[in-house]
């Protein structure tokens, strides 16, 4: 839906009908808030860590969107510090991921992973 989830587009969703007339989610899949309200429920989080990603079609950012990107700003906004932000891509607007993303993902995370805790472990003085 070019960026984060709304309202409108989860209820779409949940009724299995997206604005194209497409797609279906899976049961259940809307009982927790969005992370558009989970984001703006978010407590200060002065000196921690965060990433944000995305899933979008391979096409320009212009045309897609990139959630990760409004994701980490409003991480930003309640204090956090955002250590990345990635997209990986999908088939098509219902998925699967593309071939080879999600080895793509398991190593952005594993990376990411091992980044943090090296910072951690060898912080550096302001």
């Amino acid at each position: 839906m070019h960026g984060l989830s709304t309202t409108r587009s989860r209820r779409l969703a949940a009724e299995g009908v997206h604005e194209d007339g497409t797609g279906r989610v899976e049961p259940g899949a809307t009982k927790e808030p969005g992370l558009r309200s989970w984001l703006r429920d978010l407590p200060s989080g002065a000196a921690h860590k965060a990433a944000a990603f995305d899933t979008r079609l391979d096409k320009s950012a212009w045309l897609t969107g990139v959630a990760a990107r409004g994701i980490a700003r409003r991480l930003r906004h309640h204090g956090l510090d955002v250590v990345a932000t990635e997209s990986f891509l999908v088939e098509d607007s219902e998925g699967p991921l593309e071939a080879g993303e999600l080895d793509r993902a398991r190593t952005w995370g594993s990376e990411l992973a091992r980044s943090v805790a090296a910072a951690a472990e060898h912080p550096v003085e302001a």
